[in-house]
């Protein structure tokens, strides 16, 4: 294959993979007869990708779409890597369960799957910090509280009483405080 500069580059030994939501609403219309969601999907990419395209596939993969459960499950990963971004400045952050909750909700979306959810997570929890860390409202050693409030998240410093007393607690991070200002 050349690439528009006219570099030549060798597929020889390699595997391209690559997603697409094309039959993503077969998918979720067909639930529980794989048979018929791939045979939607086959005939979706017909009518999307031109012929000497899908002759170059040699085999489509049908993912099942992502259920509620999933995508908290991605929020808990995800806040765990911001967690773990904090800890470099010496902070930490407790996230309720609300907040896991109302970010998989809001993230939610059966055809585009986790890609929303990215974005979700991203404005209301990793940009909103970021901007408490800039203005100095969140500082090193701080506790982030994450919570919902007024159907929305809502992020502050937290209390003493609230800080675990054992710091190697990973679980803490998941508490149920219900204060915010």
């Amino acid at each position: 294959v050349t690439d528009s500069k006219g570099n030549t580059v060798s597929f020889k030994n390699c595997i391209v993979i690559f997603t697409s939501n094309v039959g993503s609403k077969d998918i979720i219309d067909f639930q529980g007869d794989p048979e018929l969601i791939k045979a939607k999907v086959t005939e979706a990419m017909r009518e999307k990708f031109r012929p000497e395209f899908l002759n170059r596939i040699d085999e489509n993969i049908v993912f099942n779409s992502l259920s509620k459960e999933n995508l908290r499950g991605i929020v808990i990963l995800e806040a765990q890597r911001l967690e773990s971004r904090l800890a470099e400045k010496s902070m930490s952050m407790i996230v309720t369960e609300e907040a896991l909750d109302y970010l998989a909700e809001v993230g939610f979306d059966p055809v585009y799957g986790a890609r929303p959810l990215k974005r979700v997570i991203q404005k209301n929890l990793e940009n909103s910090i970021a901007i408490g860390i800039l203005s100095g409202e969140y500082a090193d050693g701080d506790t982030i509280v994450v919570g919902v409030m007024n159907e929305r998240i809502g992020i502050r410093k937290a209390e003493p009483w609230e800080i675990a007393s054992d710091e190697s607690q990973s679980d803490a991070m998941y508490a149920n405080s219900g204060y915010y200002e």
